[in-house]
């Protein structure tokens, strides 16, 4: 017992695996206060994984994970304050620790450098439950690298090589080798200047800043309703070609209101309008984006849904048990098969909603569509450092497959990212 308390529980393994946590949360928290360097970016980047990789005792590896999971991901549980279950943030804060400390522990269990830095890669690249927000993109997002999948593979296997050379005896060998990393290294760097699509659509883009508490009080729905149509109207005023409304502006199923649908329906006779809602059909309700154009309307469903909050993802008798216990028996949100596509004035836009717009599954068959638009609400999570990481994961997105990105988001500022 005491020699597991020595090698796991104390402050040598605590202190060094905060320090890496440290170092590889230091570029969301940067650009979270509006400090945004590409140049000290790709530094701090390099930095991290290579500590990362460096490190030799498995406990340093539980405790790295373990501070990462909290530091990157303590938001998730400012949910459980709108289920009314605020007790449980503590309990959800040190679960997110812990499993991310067994997912580090595993993938720091080799003592080969180059095994170790492929299953850091894995995880990078799935995730528990899918959920894939730490990705080592998100360090690069804003860096001189090219954030290509192949080239964030090559950085992580420059910096393994580079700690096995430290290993090795002959002073030649190192010094030819070094340089070849270094000479690989600046394989990785993106020299191509920064890609402006144009687009001939004049699209608004409001401010939204609706306090969760609120968003889904029957008594703030017409206060809310109003809102959305003085946005519209002002986007009219204005003569845009689209306005983007965010993630659920009209808190309601909104294609079993006639009376807005209708409403709707006459404005977009005048300007295109994209906004989230739910929607139900045949019995299923969805998480959408509906489209109401030349006063016709289209609706998208939400294909990647958010684990543990629109779906639960484990066996049926779990799921039925969370959301009895948690849900006061709510079922999951039904999902459409496919990402959707649509077409403004000419302009092709892949459209998607809030989480999913961060998965890879909304950027396959892109075709000859260069726009995306994404709706979210980010209210659930504010003020915190998520939709700088949303923001980051998206920009990482936009590079990787050469999109423009509008991102329409209540509770925090909107934006639009070029490759």
């Amino acid at each position: 017992m005491s020699s597991i308390k020595r090698g796991y529980f104390n402050k040598t393994n605590i202190r060094n695996g905060l320090i890496i946590a440290i170092l590889l949360s230091l570029i969301p928290y940067l650009e979270y206060f509006s400090i945004s360097n590409k140049y000290l970016n790709s530094l701090l980047g390099l930095l991290a994984i290579y500590t990362l990789l460096n490190l030799k005792k498995r406990a340093d590896y539980f405790y790295t994970g373990f501070f990462v999971g909290i530091m990157w991901f303590y938001w998730i549980s400012f949910s459980l304050v709108y289920y009314k279950l605020e007790f449980l943030i503590p309990f959800e804060i040190l679960g997110l620790g812990i499993i991310y400390g067994f997912l580090f522990f595993i993938c720091g269990f080799f003592s080969n450098v180059f095994y170790k830095a492929f299953a850091f890669l894995v995880l990078s690249s799935f995730g528990p439950f899918g959920f894939d927000w730490f990705k080592f993109e998100v360090l690069f997002a804003n860096s001189v690298f090219n954030i290509h999948k192949i080239y964030i593979i090559l950085l992580v296997f420059i910096i393994a090589s580079l700690i096995f050379l430290r290993n090795n005896k002959n002073i030649n060998y190192i010094k030819t080798m070094s340089l070849v990393l270094i000479l690989c290294l600046g394989f990785c760097i993106n020299f191509t200047a920064q890609k402006k699509i144009n687009t001939k659509l004049k699209i608004y883009l409001p401010s939204y800043h609706i306090s969760q508490t609120l968003r889904w009080k029957a008594s703030f729905l017409e206060k809310s309703k109003q809102i959305n149509y003085e946005n519209i109207e002002e986007a009219i005023k204005k003569h845009y070609d689209l306005v983007i409304l965010p993630e659920t502006a009209f808190s309601i199923i909104l294609n079993a209101s006639t009376e807005d649908m209708l409403k709707l329906k006459q404005f977009s006779k005048k300007i295109n309008i994209i906004t989230g809602a739910l929607s139900e059909k045949n019995g299923k309700f969805y998480n959408s984006l509906y489209l109401f154009s030349k006063g016709q309307v289209k609706i998208a469903n939400k294909v990647v849904l958010v684990p543990f909050g629109e779906e639960v993802p484990l066996p049926k008798f779990a799921k039925d048990f969370i959301n009895k216990i948690f849900f006061d028996g709510a079922s999951d949100y039904a999902s459409a098969k496919k990402p959707s596509t649509f077409k403004i004035k000419d302009t092709s836009f892949r459209v998607a909603i809030c989480y999913e717009a961060t998965n890879k599954i909304l950027y396959q068959n892109l075709k000859n569509t260069k726009h995306f638009i994404a709706l979210s609400n980010d209210a659930w999570f504010t003020p915190s450092i998520m939709p700088t990481l949303q923001r980051l994961l998206l920009l990482y997105y936009a590079k990787r497959y050469d999109i423009k990105i509008f991102h329409e988001i209540n509770g925090s500022k909107s934006y639009i990212l070029n490759p």
